[in-house]
């Protein structure tokens, strides 16, 4: 397993200093739930997986498969 989740190479990759808890406000879930999805201790609602492609520019289809790889 890769040391830097795919959710957290997007986050950090965005300009500026971007929280958890800010990418969570932005897609409507709690930081909590955020956190758990960047850390693979849980999978994603269909829903979830758009609101954050859209946010973070990228495929939901690449997004679903990342998550889905990095799930414990």
């Amino acid at each position: 397993m890769e040391s830097k989740s795919y959710l957290r190479k997007l986050r950090e990759a965005r300009p500026g200093i971007l929280t958890q808890s800010q990418v969570a406000e932005a897609c409507g879930m709690t930081k909590a739930n955020y956190s758990k999805l960047e850390n693979g201790l849980q999978g994603a609602q269909p829903k979830t997986i758009r609101k954050l492609a859209e946010y973070f520019g990228v495929d939901p289809a690449e997004l679903r498969d990342k998550l889905t790889s990095q799930v414990a």
